[in-house]
């Protein structure tokens, strides 16, 4: 399964190329990043925004690289075709301190 290339943004980590989206799926909001051309997806569950939030933060592209080298360390593999997509789930302790409005 490949990312579309439509809605989908560029970011280059360490020399390699990725494709990352962001999912409103309801109830949470999920980061699916894949490199470039083809290859395992990674699935990253942002499970609990804060009540604090008044909208969800920004999903920039500094958290994106953060996000592609921490699930690197933990074992994705991001040249792997037919794999089970990679799973991680991150909180808001990954956001910068929003103020309300």
């Amino acid at each position: 399964m490949s990312l579309p290339k439509k809605g989908s943004r560029k970011i280059h980590v360490e020399g390699s190329d990725y494709l990352w989206l962001v999912r409103d799926n309801g109830d949470y909001y999920s980061i699916v990043i894949q490199k470039h051309d083809e290859g395992q997806l990674l699935y990253v569950c942002v499970s609990d925004w804060s009540c604090a939030l008044t909208f969800p933060a920004p999903i920039t592209p500094s958290l994106v690289e953060r996000l592609v080298l921490e699930s690197l360390d933990k074992g994705w593999l991001p040249t792997s075709v037919g794999k089970q997509p990679f799973k991680v789930a991150i909180d808001d302790s990954y956001f910068p301190e929003t103020t309300e409005v």
